[in-house]
């Protein structure tokens, strides 16, 4: 197979006329700093702009002329022949595998009270496994708790927990719960570890 196609980059002055003797059928414009004006041979001018083509079939010109109608330089490219080309984007493959994953039931105490003005953190890891989610319920009716992503900074909250509402979020890092108020609040944790 014979590809007849060539490829160039220009520069146009401001207000510029440019013939380029270029025989062929096909013109791609692949980049352009602004919008310019082209005509085939003598024939009609056309607007142009990056990601532009011109298939003219089974008829061939022998002559491109690019013109610049605005008062800054215009710099394009383009392929231009006689074959006719496609754009062939990358295809992306995924395929998705099922992790075994094991849940942990957790707390500051085995009651799961966080006693007042007390932290508690919850490492990303247990037993050597990364953990891939976290559930951390507050149970009490009026109080709100919070969370610092990593060693507890007091004016650093990343998050708080409503009364008697749940926060998840997929992650590994580090977490600390926080007590803020004056008496104990009942906090319930589940994690989910992946085993594989």
């Amino acid at each position: 197979m014979n590809i007849n196609l060539t490829f160039q980059t220009i520069t146009l002055a401001a207000y510029e006329l440019r013939p380029v003797a270029i025989t062929g059928s096909v013109f791609v414009c692949k980049s352009a700093t602004a919008r310019f004006k082209m005509r085939f041979d003598a024939g009609e001018e056309i607007d142009m702009d990056q990601g532009w083509s011109v298939v003219v079939g089974n008829e061939m010109w022998g002559r491109l002329v690019f013109i610049n109608t605005t008062a800054a330089e215009i710099t394009l490219s383009f392929y231009a022949g006689s074959n006719a080309m496609q754009y062939a984007s990358q295809a992306t493959t995924m395929s998705v595998k099922p992790v075994s994953t094991r849940l942990v039931v957790g707390g500051p105490s085995t009651i799961s009270v966080l006693p007042a003005g007390t932290a508690y953190t919850i490492p990303g890891t247990n037993a050597g496994q990364i953990r891939k989610q976290i559930v951390i319920t507050n149970l009490d009716g009026s109080r709100n708790l919070l969370i610092y992503a990593g060693p507890l900074l007091l004016d650093h909250a990343c998050a708080c927990v409503f009364p008697e509402t749940a926060w998840t979020i997929e992650s590994d890092v580090s977490l600390t719960i926080y007590n803020p108020d004056v008496s104990g609040m009942a906090v319930l944790i589940l994690e989910t570890y992946l085993t594989s």
